[in-house]
Formats: C-alpha cells, sequence, structure tokens
C-alpha cells in the first residue's frame, strides 16, 4: 500500500507548511529529506506520521530504499533557491538543482511515484529569455527541459507547480537566504524603512 509522501525541503519554508496541511488533510505517513542549507530544525513537527531524514537529494535512491513500494507521490522541493546568490554558490546551485533534481526524477521514474515539481517564475519572464539570467533560473529551466522529454521517452508522471515570492508563516526574514518579503517582513517588526 503506497501510503507515504516524500518532500524534499522539508525543512524548509514550504516543505513545512505543506508537511501540516498534509497531516490535516491526509490520513499519510510523511517523510522529510532536508540538508539544512536553508531549511531549520524548528520547523520540525512533532507527529509520529513524520520522519525527518538528513541528507542529499543525490542520495534519494539509497535514502529511500526500503520505502520504494510505499510511496505515494514525491514533492521536489528541496533545490538550490535564490537567484543572487546561486552566482556566489554555482557548485551549490548546480549540484542540488541539476545532480540532485536529477537523481530525484530518475527515482520517481523507476519506481513509479508521482512527481510534483517545484519551477519558478524566473524562468519565464520576457518570452522565457530570463532563463538564462542567473544559474539558478537556467537549472530550473533545464529541468523543465528534461521532465518533459522524460514524459516524451518514458512516461514519467509529474505535475509542476510555480512560486511568485511566496510568503508566510516559517518564511526567512534574515541570513543569507532570506527571502524578499521576509526581510520586508523583518524590517517592518523592527519599525525600519524597506530597502529596495
Amino acid at each position: 500500500m503506497k501510503n507515504y509522501i516524500v518532500i524534499t525541503g522539508g525543512a524548509g519554508f514550504i516543505g513545512s507548511n505543506l508537511i501540516e496541511y498534509f497531516l490535516k488533510k491526509t490520513k499519510k505517513k510523511i517523510i522529510s529529506i532536508d540538508n539544512y542549507s536553508s531549511g531549520s530544525h524548528q520547523h520540525h513537527i512533532k507527529n509520529s506520521r513524520v520522519k525527518y531524514i538528513y541528507g542529499e537529494c543525490s542520495d534519494i535512491n539509497k535514502i529511500l530504499s526500503r520505502f520504494k513500494n510505499k510511496i505515494h507521490s514525491l514533492f521536489h522541493f528541496g533545490e538550490f533557491a535564490r537567484i543572487f546568490k546561486s552566482f556566489k554558490k554555482f557548485n551549490d546551485c548546480f549540484q542540488s538543482n541539476s545532480i540532485g533534481s536529477k537523481e530525484v526524477f530518475k527515482f520517481c521514474l523507476d519506481n513509479n511515484v508521482r512527481l510534483i515539481y517545484s519551477a519558478t517564475s524566473a524562468s519565464l519572464g520576457n518570452n522565457g529569455n530570463d532563463k538564462n539570467l542567473s544559474p539558478y533560473s537556467f537549472t530550473k529551466a533545464k529541468n523543465l527541459e528534461l521532465l518533459e522529454n522524460l514524459k516524451k521517452w518514458f512516461n514519467l508522471k509529474f505535475d509542476i507547480i510555480y512560486f511568485y515570492n511566496v510568503y508566510g508563516p516559517k518564511q526567512i526574514k534574515s541570513g543569507e537566504m532570506a527571502t524578499v518579503i521576509g526581510i520586508f517582513e523583518d524590517l517592518y517588526e523592527k519599525n525600519k524603512s524597506l530597502t529596495i
């Protein structure tokens, strides 16, 4: 019986909110895989249905080896996700978004797991030409191309979600991985002018 949902990046802002949602809306067990590059142990939810695993997406086959036949769907939200930082941390971006994501796609394909992929609006602007403006948007755009080909070549089943400056509870408000709206919220709470 496929009674597990896997969320890569489950200790991050979006992933942790998604886990809360699934705990309320489903009876399924949840596995979070996160390398904690931007996720936090503070986002862990104490619930017997949630299992947190520290790891890289490039090792997903090994990490999930004993769960392969029990996974209903996999939400891949565990990629490197900052445009500006992708220039400074190109190796991290490429390792996560290209190598790690390829392993996630292959795992889903080999084990007949439905994939829900987190795409980005950064690759859509300027009639699609913005996909080459940063290592982040380039790697994300290439993943969309790869997914379309995997669907054509091997009938991979997937859905795509696009995010546009997501905000809310648990968003990162300070530090090098802070989000724009998180920074605004932090400045507002400190009664400081918003930086543009």
